[in-house]
């Protein structure tokens, strides 16, 4: 620990002449009294014990002090702390509300999803010859190309079809339109 000196004069103020003694204080630091030859040297000791005393005291109001600003700083932050958690926690409470419905949502498409491919499934998608156009011998032709009902026609490019076939895209094209017009009107049904 570093050796810490203070000079503390006589406090009685004796006439007689003054002699310099060091005084060992309990936390380690020594203080310097000036001891006249009348006095007991007990008494400065007592006094300078005394004296480190006061000093501590005003280091610790200095440090209690800055504690409680950081108490009270804590205090502040814990407080918007638990503001944040409240509107956190609200905030999820909702999240968790909308994501319930939206489960509750998909759940009832899925339904609905399942019953229209049970009824697609039930239902034979019409041959590519109800198309106006198309008589038995280009359904033959298209058959042998997988072209086998009127969704398959639709899938397809006009361009691969067209090429297959040996006819014009034109014509292709406007059997694709009559295709995606008929299954509008099947999905309706």
């Amino acid at each position: 620990m570093k050796k810490e000196l203070r000079i503390i004069e006589c406090p009685i103020r004796c006439p007689l002449r003054p002699k310099p003694i060091d005084v060992r204080l309990r936390d380690g630091r020594e203080v310097r009294i000036w001891v006249c030859d009348g006095c007991d040297q007990q008494v400065y000791q007592a006094y300078a014990q005394l004296v480190a005393l006061k000093q501590e005291l005003v280091k610790l109001e200095r440090l209690d002090s800055e504690r409680y600003w950081s108490i009270d700083e804590l205090a502040r932050r814990v407080a918007s702390l638990e503001k944040s958690a409240e509107d956190y926690t609200a905030h999820m409470r909702f999240l968790e509300e909308r994501i319930r419905h939206i489960m509750r949502d998909v759940e009832e498409l899925e339904h609905k999803l399942g019953e229209l491919i049970i009824k697609l499934r039930k239902r034979r998608l019409p041959d590519v010859a109800v198309i106006k156009g198309i008589g038995p011998k280009y359904a033959r032709k298209l058959k042998a190309i997988g072209v086998e009902n009127i969704a398959d026609l639709v899938r397809r490019s006009p361009k691969e079809i067209a090429s297959s076939l040996k006819i014009s895209e034109k014509r292709v094209h406007e059997w694709v339109r009559e295709a995606k017009k008929l299954l509008r009107e099947l999905a309706l049904e």
